[in-house]
C-alpha cells in the first residue's frame, strides 16, 4: 500500500527462524497447492467455500456499504456513483470505519476452509490473523475511470529475508480476466533476495513509513529485470469461493477491470503466532479493541491506519461518516459456550451421563439373568413377560416425549427429571405388591432409561467439536457396555443373596447418587449458535487476544472474552432451566422429524440401527436358552458371564471405531487442499462392524441348530459378535448423522432411538414363533440375508451422499440458506 504519512521506521529485527525460510533451495514435492506456491510464489486454492456462502458474503459487504445512507442501491446502477460512496482508497479498499472487523469479515477470515491452507503451508495450526480490510470496487463501467495507475510493489522490506509473510484474498466475486483483481510478476518471490542485492535501496525513500516499512515499490525498469530473467506478468483468474494466496515478496498489485461484476474480497493473512512478541501482541490486543485496520502483517508491523479525516474549512477533520465499533459486531467467545468445557469437565460429564445410562439399561434389560426367578414368584402368569417386553416400547415413547421437551426448555431440566423419574421407578419396582404395579414401575422408570440413547449422545455431541465427537461417544457406549455388562454378572449373585426387591433397591440407591452427580457436575449443554458454525469451528468466530484467532482448529485451548463475556459461575451452572422456554421448538422437533426421516441416508441410518438391535434383541433372547440346554448344561449364574464379552467388545471399540474414526477422519482433512471433509467418511468404519454382523449370524445360527457339533464359544463369541455390531453401527450412524445434519441432532437422534426401540418391541412377541418355525440356522440365515439387503443399500449412500445432503440440507437448516 502506499503510505500516508512520511516518518522514520523502526529498526526491522531478524525474523523468527523457520522451516520455511530455506524452503526454495530445498525443492521438496508436496502434491498439492505448495507446489505451485513455491514455484510460481502464488496459488490458487479452489472451493474453500461454497459459490452459495461466498455470495452471502458479497450480499453482506453491499448491505455493509448501503448503511452510509449515501444514496447507493445495488439494486439500482444508477446509484452506482463515487459520490454516494464512503471516501476508499484505490477505489475501493475500506481503510477506516471499523471496516475490518464486520462480523462478516470476522466470518470469512474464520472460515475453516480459509484458515487449513495456510496452517498447511506454516505447518502449524497456532496462527494469529491480521486486521486487513476488504475491498468493494465497483467498475468502472459504470461509475467511470478510477484516478490511479497500476502501482507495482511487494509487501516486504528489502532487509527481512526469507519467507515471512503469505498475503491472501477470499474472492467473494468473480475474478476472471476482464475482471478487477490481482496481478504478479510470476517467479518473482524466488528471487527477491537476488534483486535488492544487484539492485540495493539507495537514496530518499519516502515511501518507507513506520507504516510501511515492509512496502516497496517497483520501476518500470525493475519489471524489466524480472522479465529478463524469465519472470512474467499474470493476471490471476479466481472464481467465488476461491482463495490466492502469495508470497509478500513477490510483485503484485491490484487491477481495475472492464466488466460490470463488483469486486468484492476479504484480505486475510496468518502467520505462525510463535513469530508474535509479547510487545506487539499487547499492541495487536490495543488495535483490536478500538477496532483498528492494520497492514497486511498479522504478527509484526502492527499500524493503525488511523480515522478516516476530510478537510472543513482548510482543516483535516475526522469524517462525519467514521466509525468507532462495526455496524455488526463480530461474535465473541462465550465462556458459557458448551465447546469451551476444559477437558477434566467434558471427561466428567461423560463419565456421569455413562453411569446413567448404565443404570438405566440394566435397569430395563437387566432382569435376564433372574427372569425364571420372576415367573415362578408369579406362579407363571404369562403376563410376566410383560416385564421384559414393554421396557423397550416405553424406552421409544420415553425418547418421542423427552427429546422434544429438551429441545424447549433444555437438556439439563430434562437430564436430571430423568434421573430421578429412574430413582423414583425402582423404588416403585422394589415397594409393588402386585405384577400390575410391578410391569407399571418398569414402565415409567423405562421413560426416563430412554434418554440414556437420544439425550445423552446429543448432549455428548454438543460439548465436544466436531473431531472428538466419534471417540467421545466411543468411550460414552464403552462406559454403557462395561458398566452394564459387570452389573449384569452382579445381578445373579445379588438377587440369590438380597432377593429381587433389593435388586432395585440398591440400584435405586444408585440412581440417586447419579442424581446428585448431575445436579452439581452436568450443566445446560443447550447453546444457539449461527448455521456456519456446526461444523465444530465456532471458537473461532470470536476474536481480540491473538490465541483467540491464532488457533485454526481445537487442538489446544484457546483464551475466552471474559471482558464482553462473564465466566460461567455455580450459580449459573446449579440453575435448573435457563429461560425463556421456546415451546415452539418442541413442534418444531416433531416437523423436523417427519422431514429428516424422508432424507434417504438417514432413513438408511435407522434401517441399519435397526436391524442390528433387531438381530441383537433375538441373541439376547435365545442364548440363554441354547446354552442352558445340553449338551452345554451351563448353570444359571453362569449365564450372566457370557456378558462379560461385551467388556473386551467395549475395549475393542473404544480405539477402532472411536479413535479410529476421528483419526481417519482427520487424516482424509489433512490431504485436502481445503481442509474440509465429506461426512461419508464417517461410513467407512461402519464396515468392520456390518461384517461382523454378518458373519455372527451365520455361525450363532449353526451353532444353536447343531449344538453337539459346535464349541459353546461358538455361542458366546458370536454374541458378543452380534453386541459389538450394534453398538458399532449405532456409534458409526450416530456420528454420520451429526456431521451431516449437525442442527438436527435431536429429532435424528429420536428417529433412530425410537424407532428401534418400537422394532424391538415388536420383534420381542415374534421371537419364539420365529426360531419355532424357522430353526435358529433358518432365522439366523434370514436375519444375515435381511443384513446384508439393507447394508449395501449403504454403497449407493456413500457414493452419492454428498448429493443427497446438497438436496436436503435445506431442509436442515434454520433461517439461512444451505452452504454446501
Amino acid at each position: 500500500m502506499a503510505p500516508s504519512r512520511v516518518d522514520s521506521p523502526e529498526p526491522i529485527p531478524s525474523p523468527a527462524p523457520g522451516k520455511l525460510q530455506s524452503i526454495q533451495t530445498q525443492q521438496p514435492h508436496y502434491g498439492d497447492f505448495r507446489d505451485d506456491f513455491f514455484r510460481d510464489g502464488y496459488a490458487v486454492i479452489k472451493g474453500v467455500m461454497s459459490k452459495e456462502r461466498a455470495s452471502e458474503y458479497q450480499s453482506e459487504a453491499l448491505t455493509w456499504l448501503e448503511s452510509f445512507g449515501l444514496g447507493f442501491d445495488r439494486n439500482d446502477k444508477s446509484t452506482w456513483k463515487k459520490e454516494n460512496l464512503p471516501q476508499s482508497w484505490k477505489g475501493g479498499m475500506y481503510l477506516h470505519f471499523s471496516a475490518a472487523h464486520e462480523k462478516y469479515v470476522w466470518d470469512v477470515r474464520c472460515e475453516p476452509g480459509v484458515i487449513a491452507p495456510f496452517a498447511k503451508l506454516w505447518g502449524t495450526d497456532e496462527l494469529v490473523v491480521s486486521f486487513d480490510t476488504v475491498n468493494i470496487t465497483l467498475p468502472q463501467s459504470i461509475v467511470g475511470t478510477y484516478d490511479s495507475q497500476p502501482w507495482p510493489h511487494c509487501d516486504q522490506a528489502p532487509e527481512r529475508k526469507g519467507l515471512v509473510c503469505v498475503q491472501g484474498i477470499v474472492n467473494l466475486s468473480n475474478a476472471g480476466p476482464d475482471d478487477g483483481g490481482l496481478i504478479v510478476m510470476k517467479g518473482s518471490a524466488a528471487l527477491f533476495d537476488q534483486f535488492f542485492e544487484e539492485n540495493p535501496v539507495t537514496g530518499p525513500t519516502p515511501w518507507r513509513t513506520a507504516k510501511h516499512k515492509d512496502f516497496h515499490p517497483f520501476s518500470d525498469k525493475d519489471l524489466d529485470w524480472y522479465r529478463e530473467r524469465g519472470c512474467e506478468l499474470i493476471k490471476v483468474c479466481a472464481e467465488p469461493g476461491d482463495l490466492i494466496l502469495w508470497d509478500s515478496r513477490q510483485m503484485h498489485w491490484a487491477q481495475f477491470g472492464t466488466s460490470d461484476v463488483v469486486r468484492t474480497i476479504v484480505y486475510a493473512t496468518y502467520t505462525p503466532a510463535a513469530w508474535m512478541s509479547e510487545e506487539d501482541r499487547e499492541k495487536k490486543k490495543e488495535l483490536f479493541e478500538g477496532y483498528e485496520t492494520t497492514t497486511h502483517w498479522p504478527h509484526t508491523n502492527l499500524y493503525t491506519h488511523g480515522k478516516a479525516m476530510v478537510k472543513v474549512d482548510g482543516e483535516e477533520v475526522v469524517d462525519p461518516l467514521e466509525r468507532d465499533e462495526p455496524l455488526t459486531k463480530p461474535l465473541m467467545k462465550s465462556g458459557a459456550d458448551p465447546l469451551n468445557y476444559p477437558q477434566w469437565q467434558k471427561w466428567v460429564i461423560t463419565f456421569v451421563l455413562g453411569l446413567f445410562s448404565v443404570l438405566g439399561v440394566l435397569m430395563t434389560s437387566g432382569m435376564g439373568p433372574f427372569v425364571t426367578l420372576m415367573q415362578s414368584y408369579y406362579d407363571y402368569n404369562p403376563h410376566t413377560d410383560d416385564l421384559m417386553t414393554y421396557p423397550t416400547l416405553f424406552m421409544g415413547i420415553g425418547n418421542v416425549i423427552a427429546m422434544p421437551l429438551a429441545m424447549a426448555i433444555g437438556r439439563r431440566p430434562v437430564f436430571l427429571a430423568s434421573a430421578l423419574v429412574l430413582t423414583v421407578g425402582s423404588i416403585w419396582c422394589a415397594a409393588s405388591t402386585s405384577l400390575g404395579s410391578h410391569i407399571a414401575g418398569r414402565d415409567v422408570l423405562s421413560l426416563a432409561a430412554g434418554q440414556s440413547e437420544a439425550l445423552c449422545p446429543l448432549i455428548i455431541q454438543e460439548i465436544h467439536f466436531v473431531h472428538e465427537r466419534s471417540s467421545r461417544l466411543a468411550w460414552f457406549s464403552a462406559i454403557q457396555s462395561i458398566g452394564t455388562a459387570a452389573l449384569t454378572i452382579a445381578t445373579s449373585y445379588l438377587v440369590s443373596s438380597l432377593g429381587w426387591r433389593w435388586w432395585y433397591g440398591v440400584f435405586s440407591i444408585a440412581s440417586g447418587l447419579v442424581f446428585i452427580s448431575a445436579f452439581t457436575l452436568v450443566p445446560e449443554s443447550r447453546y444457539d449458535r449461527p448455521t456456519d458454525a456446526f461444523e465444530g469451528e465456532v471458537h473461532v468466530h470470536h476474536e481480540g487476544e491473538e490465541q483467540v484467532i491464532l488457533h485454526a482448529t481445537t487442538k489446544n485451548r484457546v483464551p475466552l472474552d471474559f471482558t464482553n463475556y462473564k465466566a460461567r459461575t455455580w450459580k449459573h451452572t446449579l440453575a435448573i432451566m435457563h429461560p425463556p422456554a421456546n415451546w415452539k421448538e418442541a413442534l418444531t422437533c416433531y416437523k423436523q422429524m417427519g422431514q429428516c426421516i424422508l432424507f434417504p441416508n438417514i432413513l438408511w441410518v435407522v434401517l441399519m440401527n435397526s436391524v442390528s438391535l433387531g438381530i441383537y434383541v433375538i441373541g439376547v433372547t435365545e442364548y440363554a436358552s441354547v446354552l442352558g440346554a445340553p449338551p452345554y448344561n451351563y448353570p444359571t449364574t453362569s449365564l450372566g458371564l457370557v456378558q462379560g464379552g461385551q467388556i473386551v467388545v467395549a475395549m475393542i471399540m473404544v480405539p477402532v471405531l472411536g479413535y479410529g474414526g476421528d483419526q481417519l477422519y482427520k487424516l482424509v482433512a489433512r490431504r485436502r487442499e481445503n481442509g474440509t471433509v465429506e461426512s461419508e467418511v464417517r461410513l467407512i468404519p461402519m464396515l468392520l462392524p456390518i461384517v461382523v454382523l454378518l458373519i455372527s449370524c451365520v455361525i450363532f445360527g449353526r451353532a444353536a441348530s447343531h449344538p453337539a457339533e459346535w464349541s459353546p464359544w461358538a455361542i458366546t463369541t458370536t454374541f458378543s459378535g452380534l453386541y459389538f455390531a450394534y453398538i458399532g453401527i449405532i456409534l458409526n450412524g450416530y456420528t454420520y448423522s451429526l456431521d451431516s445434519y449437525a442442527e438436527r441432532a435431536a429429532p435424528i437422534l429420536v428417529l433412530i432411538c425410537a424407532i428401534r426401540g418400537f422394532i424391538s418391541f415388536g420383534i420381542s412377541f415374534g421371537v419364539t414363533k420365529f426360531i419355532t418355525e424357522q430353526g435358529f440356522q433358518g432365522a439366523f440365515d434370514i436375519c444375515a440375508i435381511i443384513a446384508g439387503v439393507v447394508a449395501a443399500l449403504g454403497i449407493p449412500i456413500f457414493v452419492f451422499g454428498w448429493w443427497i445432503r446438497k438436496v436436503t440440507m435445506k431442509y436442515a437448516v434454520d433461517g439461512r440458506t444451505a452452504e454446501f
